[in-house]
């Protein structure tokens, strides 16, 4: 059995549903997966047996000291050495480096390692920071690192694409898209029941999957939603930003609201039997314009009506399956989500019948592109 090693920066391993994805794939094909993970806890745990993969928790020393985004100069280095220090103690045939944190990693192994024994997978998840693309000496090492990776794997065409241009070539050995699509078990699986605990009330609820944040548009939709207070109850599975703290603990206390971190094992209750839900982000940054929630796909593939802003990887989902509502702007209009709302509740059934006409597990198929993936790297 071919071992791999996952090395990542994740909020969770229990909430990062790629990742999770992945291991599973990756363990049906007789691979061992290994995980060394910084999660956003920063607890420090030996390596345990979690979701069909070893799991070991590292916790960096400068993130005590400095708040979020803060202090790169001391955490950088700090995650490196943890990192190059727990793998030169394992053997492996691959190495997967996730999202954009690992630069330092992957140049290590690289130059390091030239004739090495295990390829080095690169799963690409987000763009690349603004800088790497856009100054002259980091574009140049960001080229070396696509150049000379095993396989590079996008999240989609719209962000490779975004990426070879602002590179000039198309550097890579290999590549191949791995969008976020749910796996055949989630899409064909029973409805599942779920009672929401705490509310008053028996009314339906709108959803909303991940962190309650500016930067994901929440204040225009949170807005939107007291319109329909008395109507519709809110779920919220994710972090919520300060700001809006205390109007959430009012709704919460009045049996309207349920809010709560789950396992990504869980969400799938709480997608089923919600009404609607809208899936945001901000466009100020390419990375977001160019966004493709797991969570979208998870939704629809429910048969759940949806409201997106018009960024184009979801508005092109959402136009062409005809599933939801797309809105003029990003989401920063509460006006035009409450539009959109009125629109879905006018037409709930009409949504709902299309949405069912559709072959989901055909249009998303994970499995054909994890497979491909495999191949390449076998």
């Amino acid at each position: 059995m071919k071992r791999i090693i996952h090395v990542i920066k994740s909020p969770s391993f229990n909430s990062d549903g790629r990742l999770q994805k992945w291991i599973k794939s990756l363990s049906e094909n007789r691979f061992e997966n290994t995980v060394h993970i910084v999660e956003d806890s920063n607890t420090n745990q030996q390596t345990e047996t979690v979701g069909g993969a070893n799991v070991n928790r590292k916790n960096l020393f400068f993130r005590s000291i400095f708040p979020q985004r803060k202090g790169y100069f001391f955490k950088v280095p700090e995650y490196f050495f943890k990192t190059v220090s727990f793998l030169n103690k394992q053997k492996f045939e691959y190495l997967i480096f996730h999202d954009v944190q690992q630069y330092l990693n992957i140049t290590y192994y690289l130059f390091f390692h030239r004739k090495r024994n295990f390829k080095i997978i690169w799963d690409l998840h987000e763009l690349p920071h603004g800088i790497m693309l856009n100054n002259v000496i980091l574009k140049k090492h960001l080229r070396y690192i696509i150049r000379n990776v095993d396989l590079v794997v996008y999240t989609s065409n719209e962000r490779r694409n975004y990426i070879l241009n602002k590179l000039g070539e198309n550097p890579e050995k290999k590549f191949s898209i791995l969008n976020n699509y749910p796996d055949k078990n989630f899409i064909i699986s029973p409805k599942q029941e779920l009672e929401v605990p705490h509310f008053g009330n028996n009314n339906p609820y709108f959803l909303w999957l991940g962190a309650a944040i500016n930067g994901r548009n929440f204040k225009a939709f949170f807005n939107a939603y007291k319109t329909y207070s008395e109507e519709f109850n809110l779920v919220i599975l994710g972090k919520v930003e300060n700001v809006f703290k205390k109007e959430i603990d009012e709704l919460s206390d009045q049996g309207k609201l349920f809010n709560a971190f789950v396992k990504q094992s869980e969400i799938i209750k709480y997608i089923d039997n919600c009404y609607l839900s809208v899936v945001l982000y901000n466009s100020r940054t390419t990375n977001n314009f160019l966004c493709e929630p797991n969570r979208l796909y998870q939704l629809v593939c429910r048969n759940i009506p949806v409201i997106v802003g018009n960024n184009p990887t979801m508005a092109n989902l959402i136009n062409k399956y005809k599933i939801g509502n797309v809105l003029e702007d990003d989401g920063v209009d509460e006006e035009g989500i409450k539009n959109a709302i009125d629109a879905i509740i006018q037409n709930y059934s009409v949504y709902k019948e299309i949405s069912k006409k559709n072959n989901y597990e055909a249009i998303f198929s994970w499995e054909n592109q994890i497979e491909n993936i495999i191949r390449q790297i076998k």
